[in-house]
């Protein structure tokens, strides 16, 4: 049930950042409540991120900005859902 929740309820999400993506600005993807915005320049990024506190403070929800965000280069491999 909780993935069906959270696939309605940030649906707003997923619309906003599908314009970014259209553009080419930006590579977005969310798997229930865990996101990953990659973005080729660091002004594509801040507008993204722009975009995504936006919706979320209008769906009255927030980023857990200590343990759960990374914000920085790519260069090295990252884990997603447990994927590299």
């Amino acid at each position: 049930m909780s993935p069906f929740l959270g696939a309605v309820y940030l649906s707003p999400l997923d619309s906003a950042m599908e314009k970014l993506c259209i553009k080419k600005k930006i590579f977005y993807i969310r798997y229930v409540d865990d996101v990953v915005i990659l973005a080729k320049s660091r002004w594509d990024l801040r507008k993204s991120l722009k975009v995504l506190y936006s919706v979320l403070s209008q769906l009255k929800l927030k980023v857990h900005t200590e343990e759960k965000r990374f914000i920085g280069r790519t260069d090295k491999e990252f884990s997603f859902l447990g994927y590299f």
